[in-house]
């Protein structure tokens, strides 16, 4: 029983990839013959998808290409391939035709997935090596508010930013790719290969770039070859220590034991403590406040009664941005003023102290969750603010998360 589930999950891998990744190589053919086989076997698949779709689903699911590989259509293909290569792997079994597809066919199949991930290893990375799957950020780029991006838009000018880097990666991604195509090296290869592709799948997933289905496609390829010589793979990687490399003398040998697992084990701790202990204090675990947000000024709502005051420069604000442990007043002028904070929640009362000890104001508040009044009064001055209030989770780029159905690419 084992041994047939084990078939079964073999024929059908080969049978699902096969389906996933044809018309390759074919699709690398010269005078637009590889162009014209795509576009066949696209359209063959294109036809299942919308027959299937307006049959049971009784809503036709548009095809659309715009850069996102998980739109839906993206899933209704890959769900249909799934179901096929299912029912042929039932029927190859039923029919005894095993040992044809396991033993005859068996070798090809991974060379074939080998060579599949090689190439397409490759292209991604002459992209990147080439400066163009990143690009370097735009002039509107450059004066966009930094919160209004998304996190796939985050991510794509960040690798932008720097063409070295750039080329690195892809050097790095080329060369696993490159390494998989020769008998001598693809296990090299491969490792190599699933490494840069486990980080690719990490970022596609965190920060939500449409190219997830894809991604994992190739994941799974590498581990599927990574499986087939595991043996391998665990002789190299936990094989035993050289004896030469040990002490001779069993006291030695238990003692540097003893004393490596004592520094392990007090180094976690102490660094995991640690960490934990400051990610309250500083980090994102830290306790936030009742004030905490940014707040632009409404237009003409601050009015000093004695304009002479010494501080009346000081409190030309437009921007008050209030963080976890200190604020930033940015004045009209866009000069910024650091300042620490107070507040009272029960007298609703806010005290604003600069930094360099320069200045203090004893503000009375009201806060809703769009607004904030201020308002401070004495014998010279007369002074109310009201302003706009942001949460942090009405900035777009904090606004977050991972949609596994993309019908359009949120690189903005």
């Amino acid at each position: 029983m084992g041994r047939r589930i084990v078939n079964f999950i073999l024929i059908f891998f080969g049978i699902y990839f096969f389906l996933y990744t044809f018309p390759f190589p074919f699709y690398y053919l010269p005078f637009g013959i590889g162009q014209k086989l795509s576009s066949i076997v696209n359209d063959f698949w294109s036809n299942i998808v919308f027959y299937f779709s307006d049959s049971f689903l009784g809503n036709p699911i548009e095809k659309v290409r715009n850069g996102s590989g998980d739109t839906s259509y993206d899933y209704a293909e890959f769900y249909i391939q799934l179901s096929i290569s299912f029912l042929i792997s039932i029927l190859i079994i039923y029919f005894g035709r095993i040992r044809f597809f396991l033993v005859k066919n068996r070798m090809y199949f991974f060379y074939y997935l080998r060579f599949y991930l090689g190439f397409i290893l490759m292209g991604y990375a002459l992209s990147k090596v080439f400066y163009l799957q990143f690009w370097e950020p735009t002039l509107s780029d450059l004066i966009k508010p930094y919160g209004e991006s998304s996190r796939m838009g985050v991510l794509w000018r960040f690798m932008g930013l720097s063409e070295g880097y750039s080329i690195f990666a892809g050097l790095l991604q080329f060369f696993s790719g490159f390494l998989l195509l020769f008998e001598r090296t693809y296990k090299i290869g491969v490792v190599g290969s699933f490494g840069v592709l486990l980080n690719i799948v990490a970022l596609n997933i965190f920060f939500d770039v449409p190219v997830k289905l894809f991604s994992l496609h190739l994941l799974i390829a590498s581990l599927i070859l990574i499986i087939k010589d595991y043996k391998s793979y665990i002789s190299f990687f936990f094989s035993k220590p050289d004896s030469k490399a040990k002490f001779k003398k069993k006291i030695y040998r238990n003692s540097f034991l003893t004393l490596k697992t004592i520094l392990i084990l007090y180094f976690l701790f102490s660094g995991i403590d640690g960490r934990i202990k400051r990610q309250k204090r500083f980090g994102k675990r830290a306790p936030s406040h009742a004030l905490y947000g940014v707040y632009y000024k409404v237009e003409d709502s601050a009015k000093l009664v004695d304009t002479t005051s010494n501080h009346h420069d000081t409190l030309t604000w437009k921007t008050m941005i209030m963080d976890k442990n200190s604020t930033i007043l940015i004045k009209e002028n866009d000069d910024r003023i650091f300042a620490n904070h107070k507040i009272d929640t029960i007298q609703n009362k806010l005290i604003l102290t600069g930094k360099k000890q320069d200045f203090e104001f004893d503000f009375s508040y009201t806060i809703t969750d769009s607004t904030l009044f201020l308002s401070k009064i004495t014998t010279q001055d007369s002074l109310k603010l009201f302003f706009k209030r942001m949460k942090r989770e009405d900035f777009p780029l904090m606004n977050f998360e991972t949609n596994w159905i993309n019908e359009f690419p949120n690189n903005r």
